[in-house]
């Protein structure tokens, strides 16, 4: 797992994702854009298509379940200074899921 620094995760806009799309980025924009815990339930109970699948699949509402999860894990971080651990695995920046280096100085002939 990586630790980043919580603080440093808003000041940068990095939620440990890199590029990667997921409930962390979801709970990172709320504490971004000083979205609330009660408007993050609200907004993700708009999607409800997303809601219908989860339900299907899961039995419940898991990605609402999973991102209100990670913003509460956020929040108590954020207040007691603690940094931030991803549930990403592989982690953010892992060199197993970098693409290869095509630049053409370092491709091999």
């Amino acid at each position: 797992m990586v630790r980043i620094p919580f603080p440093a995760a808003l000041q940068y806009g990095h939620c440990g994702l890199g590029r990667k799309k997921g409930p962390d980025t979801n709970s990172i924009a709320g504490f971004r854009y000083g979205i609330e815990r009660d408007d993050v339930d609200y907004i993700i109970e708009t999607f409800q298509i997303v809601k219908k699948k989860d339900i299907q699949k899961y039995g419940e509402y898991r990605t609402k379940l999973v991102i209100l999860d990670i913003y509460d894990k956020m929040k108590v971080e954020m207040d007691t200074g603690e940094a931030y651990q991803t549930l990403l695995d592989p982690p953010p920046a892992d060199p197993s899921v970098a693409h290869p280096d095509t630049r053409p100085e370092n491709v091999a002939n």
